[in-house]
């Protein structure tokens, strides 16, 4: 049976009835064939996991995935969300996203393709409204990232942590994009430290100072389901 072939070309026997399920209803040899591609390709290690995604985004559809965090981000290809990505705010009927704390991001469930288009979109979307910054759930993704932008300069976080914050604060009016018509007077460390990981997840350290520390916390809060407006609740 040709998923059986598969699994064997991929080396991949414990998604073998996966495979065999998958290749009764589909094109069993173009299958193959990207079966057969992947497996040349030495610079792919998890290659029973990048043919799942590679035959979801050739297919445009739902593979059955197992009940883990890292299947549950192949479900939907990016170009699909990129193109129905829209600001979510507290009057959305999905705002809900905004109070849950994102998922990790798991590097290894998505190309740079897919990283650099949802990234394209989220920026458009935050120099249409303005802003200096913008987290993933803001536009539904369960993605632990976030874009900013300060001083010409911009930066795409991933798997963001502060480690350190100075003893000292500043209190500045804060807006949200996701909180409409709303500034309030907060009160944030002055300079903090994150570690992150960039878009290639490699390794990165910021010591923030001024209103790019205030960014990188007010986007993390984002991140962690926190709103400017729970300060004060």
């Amino acid at each position: 049976m040709i998923g059986l072939m598969v699994a064997d070309t991929l080396r991949d026997p414990k998604h073998k009835s996966l495979y065999i399920k998958i290749a009764r209803d589909e094109d069993g040899e173009k299958m193959l064939y990207i079966a057969k591609s992947i497996a040349e390709n030495t610079r792919v290690k998890n290659k029973g996991a990048y043919f799942m995604r590679m035959w979801q985004i050739a297919k445009n559809k739902t593979v059955p995935p197992k009940n883990t965090k890292k299947t549950k981000q192949l479900r939907s290809p990016v170009k699909t969300l990129s193109k129905k990505m829209e600001l979510i705010t507290t009057k959305s009927k999905n705002s809900k996203i905004l109070k849950q704390r994102t998922s990790d991001f798991n590097f290894k469930a998505h190309s740079a393709k897919e990283i650099k288009e949802v990234v394209a979109a989220m920026r458009k979307i935050m120099k249409e409204q303005g802003g200096v910054g913008l987290s993933a759930n803001q536009v539904g993704l369960d993605w632990r990232m976030f874009i900013a932008s300060d001083n010409n300069k911009f930066y795409v976080i991933f798997n963001p942590r502060i480690t350190k914050c100075s003893k000292e604060n500043s209190i500045l009016e804060e807006g949200c994009l996701s909180v409409p018509n709303t500034t309030l007077q907060l009160s944030r460390p002055k300079v903090i430290t994150l570690e992150a990981e960039d878009k290639k997840g490699k390794k990165i350290k910021f010591r923030a100072f001024g209103i790019l520390a205030r960014i990188f916390q007010h986007e993390t809060d984002h991140l962690d389901g926190k709103l400017i407006t729970d300060y004060f609740a």
